[in-house]
């Protein structure tokens, strides 16, 4: 599949963090829940994973940006690959122009699954704050 960048996922994923190869929020957000989905639940099969279009979204805070899912399916293999997985990702603009963005990673399809109302919630959350001593 072209366009497929080998960019490891930062680690914890809900830390925001850069995006200096994306043209734009759509982009970054697209990318970050395809990263991470396939990083943790769909190694090596790439065909499984499914990116939704990305879409505008403010936070409470009015930070503004694109939303973006991706979920795996059919997962066949033994510990985290075991489940299929979902990242739900929110790129944004800082002040400073760079792009940025937070995900949240987690299993789908089990009884404790994390519904998407409440990852939306906790998205609605995110906020600048000013890092300079």
């Amino acid at each position: 599949m072209p366009g497929w960048k080998t960019r490891t996922p930062r680690w914890p994923p809900w830390a925001p963090g850069p995006e200096p190869d994306a043209r734009d929020t759509a982009e970054a957000a697209r990318e970050s829940a395809r990263l991470w989905v396939y990083g943790s639940y769909a190694q090596p099969a790439k065909e499984k994973v499914a990116t939704g279009a990305a879409k505008p979204f403010t936070t409470k805070s009015g930070v503004t940006g694109s939303v973006a899912t991706a979920t795996s399916t059919g997962a066949d293999g033994t510990g985290r690959c075991a489940y299929d997985g979902k990242a739900t990702a929110f790129a944004f603009e800082n002040p400073a122009g760079e792009t940025l963005s937070w995900t949240y990673v987690g299993v789908r399809g089990v009884d404790d699954e994390v519904p998407e109302p409440t990852v939306r919630k906790i998205l609605g959350t995110v906020r600048l704050v000013d890092s300079t001593p």
